[in-house]
């Protein structure tokens, strides 16, 4: 096979593949979108006036969930507008007041918490899905994909040589 072959078919596989990795990673990343496509926000989650009330007879309110998700910058603040004080984890939270949490670093943590029947909130702290995260995606599959696609340009594709005409 004539070198100039080999290099074009070579060109066009890892053009082909390296496209095919970008399709394949961006219609997964828009199928599959979620709440950390985004930047540092502040969250304000607010236990509404008969909490306290709900909780003791078994009750959870629909709004509180029990896991939260967030972004590292996010500003979580809890404000209290049962007339019973609540705490959260390391913060007492008297009633017609707020706590602010600074989350600043990727981690799960679950908290005390008097406001949920289950006594806790799970909080879980994500790193945020970027442009830097997409590209990383897209060069991690596309480096295989147009080395796989290359392989299979010069095995299973057979070189037919032009004929020459007298």
């Amino acid at each position: 096979m004539p070198r100039k072959e080999i290099i074009k078919r070579i060109f066009f596989s890892l053009l082909a593949g390296f496209v095919l990795a970008i399709l394949i990673n961006e219609v997964s990343y828009r199928m599959l979108k979620t709440y950390v496509d985004r930047g540092p926000e502040q969250i304000l989650l607010t236990i509404p006036a008969g909490t306290a009330e709900r909780v003791a007879q078994g009750e959870s309110n629909p709004s509180l969930l029990p896991e939260m998700v967030f972004v590292v910058g996010d500003t979580f603040i809890v404000e209290n507008q049962d007339v019973t004080s609540h705490q959260l984890g390391p913060f007492f939270i008297p009633s017609g007041s707020s706590a602010t949490l600074h989350l600043d670093t990727v981690q799960s943590m679950a908290y005390t918490c008097s406001f949920q029947p289950g006594n806790y909130l799970a909080l879980d702290v994500r790193e945020p899905v970027n442009f830097i995260t997409r590209l990383e995606g897209i060069t991690f599959s596309a480096l295989p994909m147009t080395v796989l696609f290359a392989l299979y340009a010069l095995v299973a594709i057979p070189y037919k040589p032009k004929e020459k005409s007298a």
